[in-house]
């Protein structure tokens, strides 16, 4: 099982149209990506922390830290349930969260992701890509970063460099 329609942002073809003409997705690591995913990993005491940009048929990490893989199949990840939404997406427990519960995502057990979104189209309603962070274990004090300073994680996110639109038709 994985994702369904019922899933898909109702302006996903804008949404993706834009995530192409960034020119992000198979993009070398950059330092600046990096750098973010590593303050998020220690914020919030998470060994795992992606920035991902999800396509049509997956999600890709442009930054990870931890055993996240680089890129997984969009039917099982659990950044394409998270574009969809202009709130964080916490998941304090996959295994029962009815969100993502039917998803494949191997270990684990605790999500948190803030929708990456651009100045270039503001009237996108979906986000192109998400700033995660995941623990195999629960524990709800990797979530109090997310829930006391939503305003600290906007900002983090904002800082995500914005790659330059594509020159390509």
């Amino acid at each position: 099982m994985g994702i369904d329609a019922a899933v898909l942002p109702r302006d996903e073809a804008a949404r993706l149209r834009l995530l192409y003409r960034l020119n992000v997705l198979d993009s070398a690591n950059e330092r600046e990506f990096d750098d973010i995913v590593f303050m998020a990993s220690m914020v919030c005491g998470c060994p795992m922390a992606t920035i991902s940009f999800v396509a049509e048929d997956r999600l890709w990490n442009k930054a990870l830290v931890g055993p996240a893989r680089k890129e997984i199949p969009r039917a099982e990840a659990l950044g394409a349930v998270a574009i969809t939404t202009v709130q964080p997406t916490i998941v304090a427990d996959t295994a029962t969260d009815p969100r993502v519960q039917h998803l494949q995502h191997g270990p684990i057990r605790l999500y948190a992701a803030f929708p990456l979104r651009t100045s270039i189209d503001p009237t996108l309603t979906s986000a192109v890509g998400v700033l995660a962070v995941m623990d195999d274990r629960l524990s709800s004090r990797h979530l109090q970063p997310w829930r006391d300073r939503p305003n600290a994680c906007s900002n983090c996110a904002s800082r995500c460099p914005t790659p330059a639109p594509s020159t390509k038709p």
